[in-house]
């Protein structure tokens, strides 16, 4: 009995230690904040290790100077008291980049809770930088573009995919079904505000509902113009669906049938 509580703790302190170890180098790299110096931890990890895999999710423009990213990183970590089993650990990187230098970034790691009867994934903060100066100088440069504040809470964030008919039903997403009532109603305003997020989707799905406007005769600012021009032409992908395909497409590729 006292052997086997023993080779339990032994087994969770090896599994915490691995995970610690996982945490600080991550930490390392970050503050560094240096693109290039994380890629290159990327490659050592995809190339070196078995037991870890990493990968980005995205980096697409927000401004003409700013890019948000989002990197991840799972390791698999055997239980010494059952080898037929693994604990996965999953790591997410949200990031700001002024060209190369990560201006603001935050480590988290994936953990579980219930609610109700169900038990629903959710990200903790392990540790977070910002340099108030290139921040304020990003938050600055969306409002002059887009003409309103930036609204941080659709920063990192793919809860849309742009699409048209998905899933095995062919149902349109949720965005597509959001656009068709601002589109039938001509509420251009709530248009705008997709526009003016930072969050790709959301402008993707606004640039395709302004664009039927403007066929129904409703005029647009220069000024609107601009900003769509941008969108279109923003570097990175956006989350798509096409029947049962999941996947990302450049920005580009989507907006190009919209000539404004």
């Amino acid at each position: 009995m006292i052997r086997h509580i023993f080779f339990v703790i032994f087994s969770l302190l090896l599994t915490h230690h691995l995970f610690g170890q996982v945490q600080h180098e991550l930490m390392a790299v970050l503050k560094k904040k240096n693109l290039t110096i994380l890629r290159q931890y990327t490659d050592r990890i995809n190339h070196n290790t078995k037991n870890r895999k990493a990968g980005w999710e995205y980096i697409r423009d927000v401004t003409p100077g700013y890019q948000e990213g989002v990197y991840h990183m799972e390791e698999w970590v055997s239980n010494k008291n059952d080898l037929n089993t693994q604990t996965i650990y999953t790591f997410r990187v949200a990031f700001i980049l002024a060209k190369e230098t990560i201006c603001f970034y935050n480590l988290s790691v994936e953990k579980n809770r219930k609610v109700e009867n169900n038990w629903v994934p959710y990200f903790e903060t392990i540790d977070s930088f910002k340099d108030d100066s290139l921040y304020q100088h990003f938050k600055n440069e969306f409002k002059a573009l887009f003409q309103t504040a930036l609204d941080e809470n659709d920063l990192f964030t793919h809860d849309l995919t742009y699409g048209k008919h998905c899933y095995r039903s062919g149902i349109p997403p949720e965005g597509r079904k959001k656009i068709e009532v601002f589109v039938q109603n001509k509420d251009k305003d709530s248009l705008l505000q997709w526009l003016h997020s930072p969050n790709t989707e959301k402008q993707v799905y606004a640039i395709d509902g302004l664009y039927q406007l403007k066929k129904q005769g409703i005029s647009l600012t220069q000024k609107e113009l601009q900003q769509i021009q941008f969108v279109t032409h923003k570097k990175g992908r956006v989350y798509t669906c096409q029947g049962c395909f999941l996947g990302s497409e450049n920005i580009s590729e989507i907006t190009k049938e919209f000539k404004f």
